[in-house]
């Protein structure tokens, strides 16, 4: 690697094209639309924020809707101005990712490590929409960047923007330095108690300095704290494995194992060799102690609680805090297996190994139906665009629009995209103490929450989207028509009285004051 020995003019250019190729690999696969519930939640907090009205959902993500207000003042679309925070920040990860490798492993290491950030199906997806997931992938590789220097290199007077950077992170997401804290520990762990004092205060000073805005903006602490504790009764909790026992283990394994194959793809193959090999010959002291343990504490606390306490099945974006540590230790698995081979045959073996695992990135990305690829993200387009034009040849006047909660053709993206309607999340929710869950509705990007789904008066017909297969739906069609617009989704309409020969459990009542 002579091309970028330590004294070439070159190298110090490296940062710089990386960062250039992966901002110019996303632009062009962008979604049209918001992608996600989630991503219209974050879009309609643009203009009103309130958790209780899950704009955003709970926990807050504050720190994430200043910036996309902020990215909104020079791209006036929400939709772009998020997707651009995904660009800049899946660049930058890519960017951390190389510093990260170089110092621990060296240039060639770095190189391969960087590629496979940059090619990693699930990092280039979620650098393409409007999701929070690629910024938090950058926030966990620059927090362990800092905690390296401090516990490898010496430098400690990377405390500082250690504790500044973590405690921005919370305002992104707020499980990241929740996660991110037992590798922050490990890496302080030597410290001098000033420095560990002023670290937890400078910490403490910039988390307040967002976190009681949030707060404020919410409604106050109880508002905060009671929107927090619906979402966890209704979606989050009582999911955990001890809960629920070896079935939801083996659920949340087979999520996992899949979540972290859109990562890394072909690399869980060549990491299970590798690891393989190391536990037959015993090979454990291959990487030091230090550096063991170091991604032990980078890798774990989130790996636990998703295969332990909750992960949803449709969200690879979760494992994006773990992926950078994947990329770093899958390249320094290439280099491992090429020792372990070249005396059996003298090939190139880092090469063959790396092409082969950046083929398979570029094939699942790129040429694949994979749900991190870019052909989902064109699928999302037409499909969604196909609804909401089939939705708007209904009279906004007198015709109330139901929707399924489905999270990427769902109510959020019906209420956003067709403003002039009103519309209804159809979902009846219970929880196990038999509590129901209130309605969600919308207008005029409006959100609007109530026990009972009170009618507008002059409401006389509806028209319900649903994302299933219509022929395994069944309900009474009589008076009802049916569209199927593709294999598994369908608008039925008909007279607003018939609405619950589709959701009987809804309970409404007609000839209400508009919303």
């Amino acid at each position: 690697m002579k091309l970028f020995s330590t004294t070439n003019k070159l190298e110090p250019m490296v940062p710089l094209l990386l960062f250039s190729v992966a901002v110019l690999t996303r632009i062009p696969f962008a979604g049209s639309f918001l992608y996600h519930m989630d991503s219209v939640q974050y879009a309609l907090a643009l203009d009103h924020y309130d958790i209780r009205l899950h704009q955003p959902h709970p926990p807050g993500y504050f720190l994430y809707i200043l910036l996309g207000r902020l990215v909104r003042l020079v791209v006036d679309d929400p939709n772009r101005a998020f997707i651009t925070l995904s660009v800049l920040f899946t660049a930058g990860c890519v960017v951390v990712v190389y510093l990260l490798a170089r110092d621990m492993f060296g240039m060639r290491c770095a190189l391969l490590a960087a590629i496979l950030a940059m090619t990693s199906p699930n990092l280039w997806f979620h650098g393409a929409v409007a999701l929070n997931y690629g910024l938090e992938s950058f926030f966990s590789v620059t927090i362990a960047y800092l905690c390296w220097k401090i516990a490898a290199e010496k430098k400690h007077a990377a405390w500082l923007p250690l504790a500044i950077i973590l405690a921005l992170s919370g305002g992104i997401r707020q499980n990241t330095p929740v996660f991110l804290l037992p590798l922050v520990i490990y890496a302080c762990r030597r410290l001098p108690l000033l420095s560990l004092l002023l670290g937890g205060i400078a910490f403490s000073c910039v988390a307040l300095a967002w976190f009681l805005p949030m707060i404020h903006a919410t409604g106050g602490w109880e508002a905060f704290g009671s929107a927090f504790r619906e979402l966890w009764h209704f979606n989050t909790g009582h999911n955990s494995v001890f809960e629920r026992g070896l079935e939801v283990l083996l659920v949340n394994a087979r999520t996992l194992l899949g979540f972290i194959t859109c990562s890394i793809g072909a690399g869980v193959v060549v990491a299970a060799l590798c690891g393989y090999i190391v536990v037959r010959r015993r090979q454990f002291e291959r990487i030091d102690k230090e550096k063991r343990f170091f991604f032990i504490f980078w890798i774990m606390p989130a790996f636990l609680f998703y295969l332990l306490i909750f992960i949803h099945p449709a969200n690879p974006g979760y494992v994006l805090i773990i992926t950078p540590p994947l990329c770093i230790l899958l390249a320094k698995t290439v280099e491992f297996l090429h020792q372990e081979l070249s005396p059996l045959l003298s090939w190139n073996w880092n090469l063959i190994i790396a092409a082969l695992l950046v083929t398979v990135n570029l094939y699942l990305f790129l040429l694949s139906a994979y749900p991190i690829s870019a052909y989902i993200i064109r699928r999302h387009d037409r499909d969604l665009a196909l609804m909401l034009k089939h939705l708007n040849t209904f009279d906004p006047a007198t015709t109330a629009l139901f929707v399924e909660p489905y999270i990427f053709y769902g109510f959020r993206h019906v209420m956003y995209y067709l403003p002039e309607y009103t519309a209804y999340q159809a979902e009846y929710a219970v929880a196990a103490d038999g509590q129901v869950r209130e309605f969600f509705g919308g207008k005029n990007r409006q959100t609007f929450r109530m026990k009972m789904i009170e009618l507008p008066r002059e409401i006389s017909r509806f028209a319900f989207l649903a994302n299933t297969d219509y022929r395994k739906h069944t309900f009474n069609p009589a008076g009802l028509r049916v569209d199927v617009l593709l294999p598994e989704s369908y608008v039925a309409s008909g007279d607003i009285h018939l609405v619950n020969r589709l959701y009987p459990k809804l309970p409404l009542t007609f000839g209400g004051s508009a919303p």
